[in-house]
């Protein structure tokens, strides 16, 4: 085990241990004004070293859970006090694992960005190249649908058919890579990418807009 793995497993033992106490004493199996086994002995029952167990009686002392009498040993000081110390180990574990959530929704939007970008940026350049692009799709916007004059960032385009919209061409000129801010006209063609499903859902959802 490295040094670092080492210091954050003996952190790991400390606060457990300081939290299991904590719980015993808030339950009352460790009454007020009771005192505690001797470190040696606590740490056979927790299986960890002496000075483990020296850190987590700090800790509840700290938090006022147990008290230190000097040449006397160590007292449950206040059932009340472990509760709410408890209280708030549950609340930072809660916080623990919404950060972890985040992170881990953060890298997977990252890579879905970057996967989305490469192929964008394939299908462009070979569309630029004139090579058949596969699978590739095209959708002509009538004049007067209703769609049209909205951005796709309004349509939720992608989220709504799946697709990607990779040009739009108008009249004689190709936009290339539009952004969420390309507005849809009338007599535009959208040349978009995806699973083969999503030409049909966005014939769909243009003539569900358009029946609104």
């Amino acid at each position: 085990m490295s040094e670092k793995h080492q210091k954050q497993d003996e952190v790991a033992q400390y606060l457990r241990i300081a939290a299991d106490l904590a719980k015993r004493i808030s339950s009352g199996e460790l009454a007020e004004q009771q005192k505690l086994s001797g470190r040696s002995l606590l740490s056979g029952e927790y299986n960890v070293s002496p000075e483990t167990i020296r850190r987590a009686l700090k800790r509840l002392a700290d938090m006022k859970v147990v008290m230190v009498k000097k040449n006397s040993g160590v007292y449950v000081f206040s059932a009340d006090n472990a509760g709410r110390y408890l209280q708030e180990v549950k609340g930072r574990q809660r916080e623990r694992g919404a950060s972890r959530q985040a992170e881990h929704l953060i890298d997977t939007i990252q890579k879905a960005g970057v996967q989305l970008a490469t192929l964008v940026q394939q299908t462009i350049d070979e569309y630029e190249a004139g090579q058949p692009v596969c699978p590739q799709y095209e959708y002509h916007i009538a004049k007067g649908a209703l769609i049209a004059g909205h951005d796709l960032a309004q349509l939720h385009f992608w989220a709504q058919t799946g697709a990607t919209v990779v040009a739009i061409r108008r009249h004689r000129h190709l936009i290339l890579s539009p952004g969420p801010d390309a507005r849809l006209y009338g007599d535009d063609t959208i040349i978009f990418v995806g699973q083969p499903q999503c030409r049909q859902q966005v014939v769909d959802y243009v003539a569900g807009f358009a029946s609104e």
